[in-house]
This record gives structure tokens, C-alpha cells and sequence, in this order.
């Protein structure tokens, strides 16, 4: 299953910061303009984007794909301090360069909040903020 997938936007994401933390998952060569450093990505990235650094990325390649997940400082609530998570530090590289196997792996923790988001389990969001503490626990973030 492919989240983000499609032709080249018609306008490019602006370099600003957002009101949100994202986990990005991206294949395919990309250029991540990030604070003050310029990240050039051959082939597969994980990104860390977070409220207070602006950021962008520009795709290399007609066709850009991979999956993400955004969301809110309040949502992490009780699975520690966001904001103290080393890749979400200043000064830290918020670019993780993946091969395609990390990229399968990954690709399995994405698509199990895929299905969990799309069902009607009224706590279903408790259950995505769980899955989250369970594998901080077991050394996995």
C-alpha cells in the first residue's frame, strides 16, 4: 500500500514551518531543504519533521511515493516528551538514508496504522499511540 503517491505537485510545498510533527517514509531521489542544511537523498529516506524547524523537499523524479504520518505534540501525550526525542533535537539530522529492505520494514509499521486508522474501533487512536509506547519500549524508536 502506497499513502503518498502521484504526478509532481503543481505547486511545490513552501519552506515554512508547520503547526505539526510528520514521519515521512520517501522513495525515490529527493532534495530535503531543512533549516540550513540541504539533504540530498539517492534513494530512500525517513524524515523527521517537527513545529519549530522549517522545512521542504523537492522530488528529483516525476513520480515521488512512500507513506507518512503526521500529527500533534498533543496526540503523543503519554508516550514520553516529543520534544526530547533525538531526532526531533536542533541541531540533530532529521534525515535517515534507508535501504530497501529498512524500506519493507517500515513499510509494515505504516501500513498496520493504515488499517487501524481506516476502522470504526471507536479507541482506535489509543491503540496507534500504544503500538507506539510498545515499540519505544523494545528499543525500536
Amino acid at each position: 500500500m502506497q499513502d503518498y503517491t502521484g504526478p509532481a505537485p503543481a505547486f511545490p510545498m513552501s519552506y515554512s514551518r508547520k503547526d505539526y510533527y510528520i514521519v515521512a517514509l520517501i522513495r525515490r531521489p529527493h532534495i530535503v531543504e531543512y533549516a540550513d542544511h540541504n539533504y540530498y537523498i539517492r534513494q530512500n529516506m525517513l524524515m523527521f519533521a517537527n513545529p519549530q524547524t522549517p522545512y521542504n523537499w523537492r522530488s528529483k523524479n516525476i513520480q515521488p511515493a512512500g507513506a507518512f504520518c503526521v500529527f500533534t505534540e498533543d496526540f503523543m501525550k503519554g508516550c514520553g516528551n516529543i520534544k526530547n526525542y533525538p531526532l526531533y533535537q536542533p541541531g540533530g539530522t532529521p534525515i535517515l538514508d534507508l535501504t530497501d529492505e529498512d524500506v519493507e520494514q517500515i513499510m509494515i509499521l505504516f501500513n498496520k496504522m493504515f488499517t487501524e486508522i481506516e476502522s470504526d474501533y471507536s479507541y482506535k487512536y489509543d491503540l496507534l499511540r500504544n503500538h507506539l509506547q510498545a515499540d519505544k519500549a523494545e528499543g525500536d524508536i
